[in-house]
């Protein structure tokens, strides 16, 4: 789902951007981008519907980006403690200092 999103935000982007220095293209922009609006929100709509149509593409589609979304957390993992270990600071001796609590009450 998130390349179909990707590419929607993409497409709409791309939409928006001039084409030349034709003399017609700014009334075809015009016209492109009103049909454009209809046709993005079509296209939405038919595809918030997608997983009342086909259940079983949606649990598999949900399953594969479980999985890969694990694959990242765990590949990220792995490269955070590796450059943690190469580039994280490591605490001297002399920066540690042992603290006592300090007792408010005065024995005396």
């Amino acid at each position: 789902m998130f390349i179909v999103r990707t590419a929607f935000w993409l497409s709409l982007v791309i939409l928006f951007l001039p084409a030349g220095n034709d003399e017609n293209s700014s009334t075809a922009e015009i016209a492109g981008a009103a049909e454009a609006v209809s046709v993005a929100r079509s296209t939405v709509g038919d595809l918030s519907k997608f997983c009342d149509r086909n259940p079983e593409t949606c649990d598999t589609g949900s399953m594969v980006v479980s999985s890969f979304g694990q694959k990242a957390r765990y590949g990220a993992r792995i490269v955070f403690e590796y450059l943690d270990d190469k580039f994280g600071e490591k605490p001297n001796e002399s920066d540690l200092t042992i603290t006592g609590s300090v007792n408010s009450k005065d024995k005396s």
